[in-house]
């Protein structure tokens, strides 16, 4: 371990993190209604902390793996703690623990919120709360690879230890031009989203906010109410849309325009995903049309918003979902355990690794049956090897093992096993709301402060795909 090279990158992202800053800086310069005080300074204390460990460290050495995990854990709670900054200063929130609580489930993409007057806010507020989900969805640490030339090789052991999923593409020779072109994409689709959002009749503010928590799968909203406030079921047709893409794999895009060839079918964690969509939003729908005197149209509309916005741990709420029958109510649970695709935005366990382990249980069913037979899982014709069939099974096993211990945690505390379960399940998925208590119109303010600080824990154990947080827990990471 080189605590030099992790001090040096650490203020490296400082110091870019206060260039981020100054984007709700200057919105809210020009913003009556909004104050450039907190925005001034957090580039400050972020500006001068990140100088000083430059200062400090003056140069970066390799990047080892244990560097890798602990530069991307470090950089998570560094950013939350100086994110928390513009919510104290503003007056937005008196508590740091409600501050920091915020901040995490921004840059984690959770989008559960203490905020119990979203629409008081000021404007430059909601801006820099849906910046911190823009940034975390594609990833901090992505963005630090994509423009810190003193990485080197240790750009790779940064990215592998920060992007989500099972499998890390570099589609190019070079880590960094494959995070530089993921950014391109990421933003060419957000500008995208926010010019047809803007045709449907919604502020210019409101569009890009909601295209920067779309596109991050973060699901915070510029209204106490979030979709539902605006009743514009186009604006929902286009967020459904892009709430799908953005839970796609970001390699896909980047091959379909390297190639000119829309190949996606090719990919089977892609038909899997389709899969489950289609057959949930069908059920869904069916279910609710059942129950609800409005018609099939809207019942299409408001299954397949809730259902896209589970699936991909974005989190916006179209409807009152708490209302509708508990089969429905039971899918979408049960869908937060699942995510999107691996190497987009979204959280939970993803599908890659969910076709990896349906694949697997039929090869042990199939050697029941024919013990002699020679049997390898194939993902697109490519064996998957034993090694990582082990790795995904253990990373489920600790993942329902966290959600089980957790969920136990929380009811120490008298909260209900719905609040409690729901909550640990929104919070490790990076998902946001849940039920009962933190349900679709409800929010976390409620919860006691030490509880808000385990389930940020959580939330940044989901973000970084738990083995990144754990494995600094374990005396073999600190023994030379």
């Amino acid at each position: 371990m080189n605590p030099r090279s992790i001090f040096f990158v650490l203020g490296k992202m400082l110091t870019y993190f206060s260039v981020i800053i100054m984007v709700p800086l200057i919105y809210a310069f020009f913003d009556s209604g909004s104050d450039i005080k907190p925005f001034l300074m957090t580039i400050y204390f972020s500006l001068g902390i990140g100088l000083s460990l430059q200062i400090l460290t003056q140069k970066v050495d390799n990047i080892s793996l244990k560097d890798g995990f602990l530069i991307v854990t470090l950089g998570w709670i560094a950013y939350s703690i100086i994110g928390s900054i513009p919510y104290l200063v503003s007056g937005t929130f008196t508590s740091f623990g409600d501050a920091f609580f915020e901040t995490m489930s921004g840059l984690t993409t959770t989008g559960a919120t203490v905020m119990t007057k979203i629409e008081g806010t000021q404007n430059s507020i909601l801006l820099w709360r849906s910046i911190t989900q823009y940034i975390g969805g594609l990833g901090i640490i992505v963005l630090a690879v994509s423009i810190l030339p003193e990485i080197g090789l240790g750009a790779v052991r940064l990215f592998n230890s920060e992007m989500p999923g099972p499998t890390k593409e570099k589609v190019f020779p070079r880590i960094k031009d494959t995070a530089k072109t993921l950014w391109i994409i990421y933003i060419a689709l957000t500008i995208a989203q926010t010019l047809l959002l803007k045709l449907t009749g919604l502020s210019f503010f409101d569009a890009i906010n909601h295209s920067l928590t779309t596109m991050s799968t973060g699901g915070f909203s510029t209204k106490d109410l979030s979709i539902i406030s605006f009743n514009n079921p186009a604006a929902e047709w286009i967020i459904v849309l892009f709430m799908f893409i953005a839970g796609l794999n970001l390699t896909l895009h980047i091959n379909f325009l390297r190639t000119k060839k829309f190949n996606y079918f090719h990919n089977s964690e892609f038909k899997l995903y389709l899969f489950i969509v289609l057959i949930s939003w069908i059920f869904v729908m069916l279910n609710i049309n059942y129950h609800n005197n409005i018609s099939l149209l809207n019942n299409l509309r408001l299954a397949g918003f809730q259902v896209m916005t589970i699936i991909t741990t974005t989190g916006f709420v179209s409807a009152d979902y708490e209302l509708w029958p508990q089969f429905s109510q039971f899918l979408l649970v049960f869908l937060m355990f699942f995510g999107a695709m691996a190497g987009s935005t979204a959280g939970s366990v993803k599908i890659g690794r969910v076709l990896v382990m349906g694949k697997s249980l039929l090869k042990e069913i199939t050697k029941v049956l024919h013990p002699k037979m020679i049997y390898k899982i194939k993902i697109d014709k490519q064996a998957v090897s034993e090694n990582i069939v082990r790795n995904i099974s253990i990373f489920i096993f600790l993942y329902f093992l966290i959600f089980i211990f957790s969920s136990l945690f929380l009811t120490l505390f008298q909260i209900d096993i719905i609040t409690s379960t729901s909550a640990v399940a929104a919070c490790l998925g990076n998902i946001g709301p849940g039920l009962g208590l933190v349900g679709a119109l409800d929010n976390y303010a409620f919860l006691p402060i030490g509880i808000k600080y385990f389930l940020a824990f959580l939330m940044m154990v989901g973000r970084l795909e738990i083995y990144t947080v754990i494995v600094i827990f374990t005396p073999s990471f600190w023994r030379k």
